[in-house]
């Protein structure tokens, strides 16, 4: 059985109002949507798996680790194993676009080779259907689209073991052509993914069905089993 990533026990959310109590795993390779209304404590819940905020109350564990009992180094490098694409892409605009994907790698002190890692960088820019020559430009000078496609290759760059995402939907296009090709690089290699969407972007992940999870102000619920492309989320109720 593969190990588990997240696991969240008898968990409250930090917001205004109640919580629902939410005891949820996610395992390692785990695709899941979560799915709910606005102001339901999506995004959250993104926080408090990357480990940017505490629960309000219960237990969150990430990659085997007690966030409560973390040291701040401890927390830090746990966190290197998280790549975050929250609603705002993160780019700083006056920057260029090679100069804001080579900050994190910087930052962590992970190029080793610039050669090899400039050509993984144009490969990775292909992919996503951009030419090489965008790596000069300012990000002030970019279309939204290729703002929100330059912050997920960032997080490529980073091989994250998890990804967590706010607000899919603002990243990608359902109509675009390419959008299934782009989920399926944030999946590969058996990298888990947790993401806020609508149930309905399950049918844009053919070979690696999600699970759905509804947040809810009064509520946490699971589907039974995978949602593939076109099924109904049999809910169930897990407070």
């Amino acid at each position: 059985m593969r190990e588990p990533i997240c696991h969240l026990d008898r968990v409250r959310l930090p917001v205004a109002g109640s919580s629902p109590v939410i005891d949820w795993q996610v395992r390692r390779g785990d695709v899941w949507l979560i799915d709910g209304s606005v102001g339901s404590g999506k995004s959250t819940l993104i926080k408090l798996l990357a480990g940017l905020i505490r629960p309000a109350a219960g237990r969150v564990s990430i990659f085997g680790s007690d966030l409560h009992r973390l040291a701040q180094r401890k927390l830090l490098h746990l966190r290197e194993k998280i790549g975050v694409i929250f609603e705002r892409d993160g780019l700083i605009a006056s920057w260029t676009v090679g100069e804001n994907l080579l900050l994190p790698l910087r930052y962590r002190g992970t190029i080793d080779d610039p050669g090899l890692l400039a050509q993984r960088i144009e490969t990775e820019l292909t992919a996503m259907g951009e030419a090489r020559t965008l790596l000069s430009q300012r990000v002030s000078h970019l279309t939204g689209r290729q703002r929100r496609r330059i912050a997920l290759l960032r997080i490529l760059l980073l091989q994250p073991e998890l990804v967590l995402m706010d607000e899919l939907p603002l990243y990608l296009n359902a109509e675009d052509s390419d959008t299934e090709a782009v989920l399926a690089r944030l999946t590969e290699s058996g990298r888990t993914l947790i993401a806020c969407a609508p149930s309905s972007w399950a049918r844009h992940f053919p070979f690696h069905p999600p699970r759905i999870a509804q947040l809810e102000i009064d509520r946490f619920c699971i589907a039974a089993d995978r949602l593939r492309a076109g099924e109904v989320a049999n809910q169930v109720a897990v407070q």
